[in-house]
């Protein structure tokens, strides 16, 4: 029978993440949820710390991990939080929780006051998010439920495609305005 071997190569990943700053002249988000795909999410972190602004996993459990192994970067968890304890759980280990609809923010109040969020915009892949033009409101309600809004992100439905993508970013970026008119930076 055969064997299958996968080795990993941090240094490669640190060239690869340096050549994605260099090229978008933006801070880097490292998506490393489901083990950084297979990779190692931890000895991951550990090399990519210095470059980039925040980590994304997929679950409250892996950014738990994560910070109990003491990656001090912040932790972007991408999926909703199903309950109030799975948000409380999140805000205490200092993760930041999407804010992608308001059944969501709903679940985040009820975590209590301190809740760390990022405004999921919907850019047209339709899986969730708000609406560019209702991230003013969103913001709105999040602050008077106590939940902070630190950053906007979106899934590009289409980033290789020239006529998608810049829709696609105006979106973002109307997003981004509405969302500092409520908490500037």
């Amino acid at each position: 029978m055969q064997s299958t071997l996968a080795v990993v190569s941090l240094g490669t990943i640190q060239k690869t993440a340096r050549a994605v700053i260099g090229a978008a002249r933006r801070p880097l988000v490292a998506v490393i949820k489901d083990d950084a795909y297979g990779h190692g999410a931890y000895p991951v972190a550990c090399a990519l710390a210095d470059m980039v602004s925040l980590f994304a996993v997929s679950t409250v459990d892996e950014g738990a991990q994560l910070v109990h192994g003491g990656v001090q970067k912040d932790i972007l968890v991408l999926t909703p939080p199903l309950s109030a304890e799975e948000a409380a759980r999140a805000k205490a280990r200092g993760l930041v929780l999407p804010l992608s609809s308001a059944p969501v923010l709903r679940v985040l109040m009820r975590a209590g006051r301190g809740v760390r969020a990022h405004l999921a915009v919907n850019t047209g892949m339709n899986r969730y998010g708000f609406p560019p033009g209702e991230a003013e409101e969103a913001c709105r309600a999040a602050k008077r439920f106590g939940v902070c809004v630190e950053g906007v992100f979106s899934h590009l439905y289409e980033p290789s495609c020239p006529p998608a993508l810049p829709a696609q970013e105006r979106a973002v970026e109307e997003a981004c305005a509405r969302a500092e008119r409520v908490f500037p930076h």
